[in-house]
């Protein structure tokens, strides 16, 4: 199982907070665990265009995503996916078919590179 740590996963808590419950879902790639994700969650990913002028886009190397949750604290906001592989943290950037392996953790949170 992959686990997914992202603002929805828990209500109880505040978004990011290390205790949170994640959301568990078997799943062969970054893709298929944010669709699971967003069925779940009743949430949309969608890939960064650049398209905030405050916020620069590199299109040669694309990173980052909408996140759209009917959650009025979240609504619409530009995130970060993360991936913790034992003691390493990986960027997959918009990288859909990056392959996942059981016992990865996903981060979904605030932008980090």
């Amino acid at each position: 199982m992959v686990k997914v740590f992202g603002p929805d996963t828990s209500f109880a808590k505040s978004a990011f907070d290390a205790d949170e419950i994640p959301f568990e879902v078997d799943a062969a790639t970054l893709g298929e665990a944010l669709d699971a994700y967003s069925r779940n969650y009743g949430v949309a990913f969608a890939t960064y265009d650049g398209s905030w002028p405050t916020l620069p886009f590199d299109p040669s190397d694309p990173k980052w995503f909408f996140y759209r949750s009917k959650r009025p604290k979240w609504e619409e906001v530009v995130v970060d996916v993360h991936i913790e592989r034992g003691d390493e943290e990986i960027c997959p950037r918009q990288n859909l078919a990056f392959p996942l392996r059981v016992n990865d953790e996903i981060h979904i949170g605030p932008l980090a590179c």
